[in-house]
């Protein structure tokens, strides 16, 4: 199984996702679709666990980690949006990029037991003066 297949599906799935539901914000729930876009994400990495030397479920999973990942990310973008306040928008959006990145994809994710990724998000959105 080669990952570069992997990747295109996964690549050509968010793209056309994205694409066709531009405008959907989450409808009237936007954490419960949220979760379950999490949940799709969540079953794919179990189905690559099990899905073994399985070509097909292997770009099933492609697929599936696309539409969980791929419209998660923006729907959390768009109700960061609108929870904040005007004046504030564009700081948010800003924080919220760099506290997603920062707390899920760097290098150094070392956290203390004490605290939880929650804290250290508030930490950050405090050092930024939105407390």
């Amino acid at each position: 199984m080669d990952y570069a297949n992997f990747f295109l599906i996964y690549t050509l799935t968010v793209v056309a996702f994205r694409l066709v539901l531009a405008q959907f914000k989450g409808g009237d729930n936007p954490y419960r679709t949220i979760a379950f876009l999490l949940s799709v994400m969540g079953g794919s990495v179990m189905l690559l666990i099990f899905s073994g030397t399985s070509v097909p479920l292997y770009l099933i999973v492609a697929v599936l980690f696309g539409v969980g990942y791929g419209i998660s990310y923006p729907i959390l973008v768009s109700v960061a949006a609108n929870d904040a306040e005007e004046e504030l928008s564009a700081q948010t959006l800003q924080l919220f990029a760099l506290t997603y990145w920062h707390l899920w994809f760097s290098p150094d994710r070392r956290v203390d037991d004490r605290r939880s990724r929650d804290d250290l998000a508030f930490d950050l959105h405090c050092r930024a003066g939105f407390h």
